[in-house]
């Protein structure tokens, strides 16, 4: 069965959750291609505004974060180059608009000579997306 048979099988509040985190994805992944990092943060903050005023909500009896994260995991599938960053600073997009206490982390580390640098999101304290490492070096960035 191919993505768009099961998409259509899928009710009409994950096909909406869906849509919406591939079209943040894109726009973010565009945003990191174009502009350098601060003019991104601009844009993030922008686009991560609360646009309700009441508590974390559910969704089909299944928690509204998971559904985000399920969302960016499988959208991230079909937008190119969509890594780490990308899905980080799309869930916190859509669960931040939701007032959830979301924190988007970059981490840095230097191993054998080699660079590397991984992000995730956190709540509370509680990794919610991507795997971290205590020896990353996280960065301070404002969001």
């Amino acid at each position: 069965m191919n993505f768009l048979h099961r998409f259509f099988l899928l009710p009409v509040d994950l096909k909406k959750m869906l849509i919406k985190a591939y079209i943040c994805m894109w726009v973010v992944q565009i945003s990191l291609w174009i502009f350098p990092l601060p003019k991104s943060q601009k844009i993030i903050r922008f686009l991560s505004k609360n646009d309700r005023k009441n508590d974390p909500i559910e969704i089909g009896g299944v928690k509204y974060r998971e559904r985000v994260i399920w969302a960016v995991m499988v959208g991230s599938n079909f937008v190119p180059k969509a890594k780490c960053l990308t899905r980080t600073l799309t869930a916190y997009i859509l669960l931040k608009r939701r007032n959830f206490p979301v924190v988007p982390k970059i981490g840095v580390l230097k191993s054998d000579g080699n660079f590397k640098a991984h992000a995730w999101l956190e709540s509370e304290g509680e990794v919610l997306m991507g795997i971290t490492n205590s020896k990353y070096q996280v960065l301070d960035f404002k969001w």
